[in-house]
């Protein structure tokens, strides 16, 4: 069983248990209030592993499959549990970073939580992003573009809603999962900025030819 598999598994088991147990629900979940006023800084992890509903949960879960063992061996450079042990960083990290700024901006509004992996899976999408900027992915399986295009329109998108009225999306989680994913990486790995343009220049030379 591969490390993305692992924890897959055991997210779709810990949310359904939740689903079941309001209680066990409410003790995951982040709220900044009750993390702040009762130093419950577990939250910042544990609501990465429990979803709002059974399409939240399925969007999260099946991203990380696509891209989970890939990083892990990009990040292991095919050592498999040096990747392992980099990708539980990099998964468990995006998740308790990209929820920092929420306990920050949250922390005196008693009604406000969040909840979902959204953080982690952004982290693991944007280290993909770093080691193959180029490489085309595909929004909804609809609209392809190189990594470094769609990851910095997903960048500008995150930004802007989350200076907007609250739709009940954490967009600041998303934001700064990917970053720290992009940050992470490239902490390993710091020749993947200079490849980064390297590819660039590739990319160019195959637009022109």
């Amino acid at each position: 069983m591969t490390i993305t598999v692992a924890i897959i598994l055991f997210t779709i088991a810990l949310s359904f248990l939740a689903w079941r147990d309001e209680s066990l629900l409410h003790k995951l979940t982040h709220y900044p209030f009750e993390v702040k006023r009762k130093n419950q800084y577990y939250r910042l992890l544990s609501s990465g592993f429990v979803h709002a509903n059974y399409m939240h949960l399925a969007f999260n879960m099946l991203t990380l499959y696509f891209f989970g063992d890939l990083v892990a061996y990009y990040l292991g450079q095919g050592q498999t549990y040096g990747g392992a042990f980099l990708f539980l960083g990099l998964y468990l990290g995006g998740i308790v970073v990209s929820d920092l700024p929420t306990l920050l901006r949250h922390r005196d509004h008693a009604s406000y939580h969040s909840l979902g992996a959204s953080g982690g899976v952004s982290s693991v999408v944007f280290s993909f992003i770093a080691f193959e900027p180029t490489q085309n992915l595909c929004l909804f399986f609809i609209l392809c573009l190189p990594g470094f295009v769609l990851g910095i329109l997903y960048l500008i998108y995150s930004w802007y809603m989350a200076k907007k009225p609250s739709d009940h999306i954490n967009h600041e989680a998303h934001l700064y999962g990917a970053l720290f994913g992009v940050l992470y990486t490239v902490y390993f790995y710091p020749e993947l900025i200079s490849t980064f343009f390297l590819r660039l220049s590739r990319l160019d030379l195959l637009f022109i030819n």
